[in-house]
C-alpha cells in the first residue's frame, strides 16, 4: 500500500485535485481510500454525487450508529475526519483523535493507495499527523502563484523535514493556476529554490466548476478535457511510486530571507548547505520547567478552607495537585482539615472535550457546587482550556450573576502556558485578593506574613520562635498568606498595619508590592530572621517602622542574645576541624548557615549553586559573601565533581540527589525562624558525623 498526503493552503483546490486523483487511480484499476483531514469535511463530496458525508468526529461526539465509511464512485472508500464547531475546541486534536479511531475500529480494508487530503495553512501537531512516516510515504504540495500559498508550502516543507530522518518523501509541487500573469515563473522560482519539480500544472478551466455543480469530478464528466488530463501526471507519479520506480525528494525549506526574495520575485539560488532547521529534541537544564504553572494558584485557592476549587483540565492535573496538598497536610498533622476529595473537583477534560470545547461542562459543574451550598468557587485553568479557547471568564461571570450572594472566581493560570509555579503565583494572589474587604481599617501591631510555610518536621514546629520574636517587636499575626484559613479571616487582611515576608523570596516581594499598591498595606522588605545576625538586623529595621525607641530595641536585642547563647550552648565548638560544602540556590539567604559554622567550628569550603533556568525569577543574594568560593550555574554533574575533588566531611544540600553521592548530607528545610530549630539543626549535624557515610 502507498500512502499519499496532499497538502496545501486552505481554498487552494486540494479537495478538487484529491478527488480527481482518486477517481483516475480507481479508473486505472487501483483500490483507493480517500480521507479528508479538514474541518470543512468536503474532500469526498465529488466522489459521493455532491453529498457531504458524516464525519468521524461527529460520530464520536454523538455516539450514534450512523456509518462514517462511505463507498463512492469507482468503489473509492471515503472518510471525513471533521472538526469542532468554529471558535470552539482544537481541530488539530480532532485529526489525532480521528486517526486513532480509524486504527482502533479498523475501518479501512487493505487498498493500493490511501490518500489524505489535508489542510496545510499551519502545520500544527494535529494536522501534521499524515506527515509522519506511519501515514505518508509520498507528499504532494498544492500551490498557486500567490505568496501566501507559497508561504504555506514552505511551512509544509518544514513540517515534513521535522518528521524526516534522511528519507526523501516529497513527490513534487502541483501548480493550481489562478490565471495571474507570470504565475508559472513565480512558482518556478520557489520550486527551483527548494529543489522540487512542478509535476503538474492545472489550468483555470470552467470545466471544473461545471462538473462540481453536477456533484462529480471533471475526470468523470469530461475525461478527455484539458482539465482532466492535467491530473494525469500526478496519477502517473503515484503509480510509479506504487511500483517502486518513482522519484522522491527531500524537504529543503527556505529561510525567511530567501522566502522574502520569492515574495518580491527575486530569483533565489538553491543553497547546497542550507541550515538544518529540523527541531532539536535535546533537553537543556536551563530550559527545564520543573513545576506546572497552575500548581501555585491552586494551592493559594485551596488554602481558603470554605471554598471549592474546580480544576478545569484533565483528571490527572487535579489528582496531582490534590495529592501533593493532602500529603503536605498529613505530614503537618492537619487531620481535621477537609480532604481534597471533599472540595476539589475537576471537569475531566478528555479528547472529546478538547475537540468540542468544555465550557458547558464547566458551567454544569460550577452550578452543581453552588447548589450544594458552597459560597465560593475558584476555577483554576490548566493548559487544555487555554489551547482550545474555552471562555472561562465568561462562564464564571454568568454563573456568579445567576447565583446572587455567591462568588465564582476565575483563576486563569493556563498550566505551563504561563510558565511554572513561580510565574503563576501572582495569578493566584490576584484571584484570592477578590475576597479581601477593602473597607476594613488597619490596627496597630497586626501583621500579615507572606509566603508562610508550615514546617513538616514536628521537632522544627515545636522549636519555632516566630511568635516569640514577633512578640518582642510588639507584633501579632493577623493573616498567614499561603496558609490554611477561612475566607472570613482572609477577607480581613487589611486589619494588618504591614505585610512581612516569611522567607527571602522575590515572589513574596512581588506579592507585598501588589498588596501595597492595591490595598495600601505597607510592605516591610525584611524576611523573618533565622539566627542572631539576621535577628539583630531585623529588630533594628522593625524598630524604625514601629517607632520603637533605640534603648528599648537594644534591650530587647540583649534579651534575644541571652536566649541565643542558651540555645547554642550544646553545639558550640562541637565540629572544629570538619569541612562542609553548601549546595543552595543563589537566591537563598544562607547567612544563618555561615553563622552556624562559626558557632560549631566547621569550615564551609565551597558553595555550589544549581543551574539557573530561564524560568527563575529570584535574585542572587550571595554577592556579599567574599571569603568563600562560589560555583554558580552548576548542574548535578558539576556538583558531583566538586564533591569528589573537595571531599568535604558533609554537605548541606537542598536536593535529595546529594545523598546519593556517598557523602553525609543534611537538608536545611527543617530550620525555621529564630534560634531553637537552628540549634536542633546543629545537633543533627553532630549526630550525623558520628555515623559512617552510606556507600
Amino acid at each position: 500500500m502507498l500512502q499519499v498526503a496532499i497538502y496545501g493552503k486552505g481554498g487552494i483546490g486540494k479537495s478538487t485535485v484529491s478527488a480527481n486523483i482518486s477517481y483516475q487511480l480507481a479508473s486505472e484499476g487501483k483500490t483507493v481510500a480517500q480521507i479528508g483531514c479538514d474541518p470543512k469535511h468536503d474532500s469526498t463530496r465529488l466522489l459521493l454525487n455532491g453529498r457531504t458525508q458524516r464525519t468521524i468526529l461527529d460520530h464520536i461526539n454523538t455516539g450514534d450508529d450512523n456509518e462514517v465509511l462511505s463507498i463512492g464512485k469507482n468503489g473509492i472508500y471515503c472518510l471525513e475526519a471533521g472538526g469542532p464547531e468554529p471558535g470552539v475546541g482544537c481541530a488539530g486534536r480532532g485529526i489525532l483523535t480521528a486517526f486513532d479511531f480509524i486504527e482502533k475500529e479498523d475501518l479501512l480494508p487493505e487498498v493500493d493507495v490511501r490518500l489524505y487530503d489535508v489542510l496545510g495553512d499551519v502545520v500544527c501537531g494535529g494536522f501534521a499527523v499524515p506527515l509522519r512516516k506511519k501515514y505518508a510515504d509520498l507528499v504532494f504540495i498544492v500551490t498557486s502563484g500567490e505568496f501566501m500559498s507559497l508561504y504555506a508550502a514552505n511551512n509544509i516543507l518544514k513540517g515534513v523535514r521535522n518528521y524526516d530522518r534522511g528519507t526523501p518523501r516529497v513527490g513534487g509541487i502541483i501548480l493550481n493556476c489562478r490565471g495571474n500573469e507570470g504565475e508559472r515563473e513565480y512558482v518556478s522560482n520557489f520550486a527551483d529554490a527548494v529543489g522540487l519539480p512542478i509535476i503538474a500544472t492545472i489550468p483555470r478551466d470552467p470545466e471544473f466548476s461545471k462538473s462540481e455543480s453536477k456533484g462529480c469530478t471533471v475526470s468523470e464528466s469530461s475525461p478527455e478535457s484539458k482539465a482532466a488530463r492535467s491530473i494525469e501526471p500526478i496519477v502517473r507519479t503515484i503509480i510509479e511510486n506504487l511500483n517502486g520506480k518513482g522519484t522522491r525528494y527531500e524537504a529543503d525549506p527556505l529561510d525567511d530571507d530567501d522566502l522574502d526574495k520569492v515574495a518580491k520575485g527575486i530569483p533565489v539560488e538553491r543553497k547546497k548547505d542550507r541550515c538544518d532547521i529540523r527541531r532539536d529534541l535535546a533537553i537543556c537544564e536551563k530550559n527545564t520547567l520543573r513545576t506546572c504553572g497552575a500548581r501555585s494558584p491552586f494551592g493559594l485557592c485551596y488554602d481558603i478552607e470554605d471554598s471549592d476549587v474546580i480544576v478545569h483540565g484533565p483528571t490527572s492535573c487535579a489528582y496531582m495537585f490534590s495529592q501533593s496538598y493532602d500529603t503536605y497536610d498529613m505530614l503537618c498533622g492537619e487531620i481535621s482539615k477537609r480532604r481534597s476529595s471533599e472540595r476539589v473537583f475537576c471537569t475531566d477534560i478528555d479528547d472529546t472535550a478538547s475537540i468540542y470545547g468544555a465550557s458547558e461542562k464547566l458551567r454544569s459543574l460550577i452550578n452543581e457546587r453552588l447548589s450544594s451550598g458552597t459560597k465560593i468557587v475558584f476555577v483554576v485553568t490548566t493548559c487544555v482550556p487555554a489551547i482550545i479557547g474555552d471562555d472561562v471568564v465568561g462562564v464564571c461571570a454568568d454563573c456568579e450573576k445567576e447565583n446572587p450572594g455567591h462568588r465564582v472566581i476565575p483563576v486563569i493560570a493556563d498550566g505551563i502556558l504561563n510558565g511554572g509555579a513561580s510565574q503563576c503565583y501572582m495569578i493566584g494572589i490576584q484571584a484570592t485578593s477578590e475576597l479581601i474587604d477593602d473597607d476594613i481599617l488597619p490596627e496597630k501591631g497586626l501583621i500579615n506574613l507572606i509566603g508562610y510555610y508550615k514546617n513538616t518536621d514536628p521537632v522544627a514546629r515545636a522549636h519555632d520562635d516566630l511568635e516569640h520574636i514577633l512578640g518582642l517587636a510588639g507584633l501579632r499575626i493577623n493573616t498567614l498568606i499561603g496558609n490554611y484559613q477561612t475566607s472570613e479571616r482572609f477577607s480581613k487582611m487589611k486589619r494588618a498595619s504591614m505585610n512581612i515576608p516569611f522567607a527571602e523570596s522575590k515572589l513574596s516581594e512581588k506579592c507585598g508590592r501588589y498588596l501595597e499598591e492595591r490595598f495600601g498595606t505597607p510592605y516591610f522588605p525584611h524576611h523573618v530572621p533565622i539566627g542572631m545576625i539576621q535577628t539583630e538586623q531585623w529588630m533594628r529595621e522593625i524598630g524604625k517602622v514601629t517607632s520603637m525607641p533605640d534603648d528599648e530595641i537594644t534591650k530587647k536585642i540583649g534579651s534575644l542574645k541571652e536566649f541565643y547563647d542558651e540555645c547554642m550552648e550544646g553545639i558550640r565548638g562541637k565540629t572544629v576541624g570538619k569541612t562542609a560544602l553548601i549546595y543552595a540556590y543563589e537566591s537563598m539567604d544562607i547567612s544563618w548557615m555561615l553563622e552556624l559554622s562559626e558557632v560549631m567550628g566547621f569550615k564551609v569550603i565551597e558553595i555550589v549553586c544549581p543551574t539557573v533556568t530561564k524560568w527563575t525569577i529570584e535574585s542572587d543574594v550571595m554577592d556579599n559573601i567574599k571569603d568563600i568560593p562560589i560555583v554558580r550555574d552548576a548542574n548535578l554533574n558539576i556538583l558531583k565533581e566538586r564533591v569528589a575533588e573537595l571531599d568535604p566531611d558533609f554537605t548541606i544540600g537542598i536536593s535529595a540527589y546529594v545523598s546519593s553521592l556517598g557523602i553525609r548530607t543534611i537538608s536545611p528545610d527543617s530550620v525555621g525562624p529564630g534560634f531553637r530549630s537552628m540549634a536542633d539543626f546543629g545537633k543533627r549535624i553532630i549526630n550525623m558525623l558520628r555515623l559512617e557515610a552510606l556507600q
